[in-house]
């Protein structure tokens, strides 16, 4: 099996990620983007990485409401910092062909602290939640795609000029508006706040009335 490791993908967050501060506020809770052009369609792109205490703290929160409340497109670009961050992102790709449930993506946040990896300790992360058959998948799994998503992923973070994590952006024709937590923001209350952008994002396309 080649080693899955991709040296220049983990200047990212060395580079960019700090307190995110904002360009242009709109109010305590999200923030316009700046250089990222107005589109037709809505789309969320949410940034996050299973090496960061924020995102496996937001994770119970989002995926059930993404899951149950949005219809618009979703993208995920988990992003790596060291190798371990790059097996433990394959990890999530492997648990993601096959339709794996949030029980076992919540186990990724709950790797050990480290900066390396090696097969067998992920491998082991999962015989922990007695998956019978992950390790199967694991040796199956064609890495090629994976490398692909990553470089993408790091380009759609550098094209937003990613400052934290985790952050959602939300694109459509208003431009493109950014959250996180932080103190005016509670984990619990960024659903709502995607929503009112959601609705902000909308009201271009509404017809005005009569």
């Amino acid at each position: 099996m080649h080693r899955f490791f991709i040296p220049w993908f983990f200047l990212l967050l060395s580079c960019s990620f700090s307190r995110a501060e904002p360009s242009y506020r709109l109010n305590h809770q999200y923030f316009k983007a700046q250089n990222v052009a107005a589109q037709q369609a809505i789309e969320i792109h949410y940034f996050f990485s299973f090496q960061c205490a924020g995102c496996g703290r937001l994770y119970p929160i989002l995926e059930p409401y993404f899951h149950e409340n949005i219809n618009v497109p979703i993208f995920y670009h988990p992003l790596a910092s060291n190798q371990a961050g790059a097996q433990l992102i394959k990890a999530y790709e492997v648990l993601k062909q096959h339709e794996q449930g949030q029980q076992y993506i919540r186990a990724l946040y709950q790797a050990p602290a480290t900066t390396r990896l090696s097969d067998k300790d992920v491998i082991n992360i999962f015989k922990k939640e007695k998956h019978l058959n992950f390790e199967i998948w694991w040796e199956e799994i064609d890495e090629k795609p994976i490398q692909k998503k990553m470089g993408q992923d790091l380009k759609y973070a550098k094209n937003f000029h990613l400052r934290a994590l985790p952050m959602v952006y939300i694109t459509g024709p208003q431009g493109a508006f950014y959250m996180h937590p932080s103190p005016d923001l509670p984990l619990d209350k960024i659903p709502g706040c995607i929503e009112a952008v959601i609705s902000l994002q909308q009201e271009i396309n509404r017809p005005n009335p009569k």
